[in-house]
């Protein structure tokens, strides 16, 4: 079983740039577009990790987290 700690389902703005090899202000960025699977918590920003891989699979052909 994986570690919850290690595979979060939300991740954070910083972990989802690290996942994608970008920028923090890049994937802030894409956190605008509407399209793109961010959840605003507050003043908090999480990036839902399965849709997040759904997105790339339909907008960049595919990437495994």
């Amino acid at each position: 079983m994986p570690n919850i700690k290690e595979n979060p389902m939300l991740l954070t703005v910083s972990q989802a740039a690290e996942l994608l090899q970008l920028g923090r202000d890049t994937v802030y960025q894409l956190t605008h577009r509407e399209d793109f699977p961010a959840i605003r918590l507050g003043r908090n920003v999480r990036i839902n990790r399965a849709a997040l891989q759904a997105w790339l699979d339909k907008n960049n052909g595919g990437m495994l987290l």
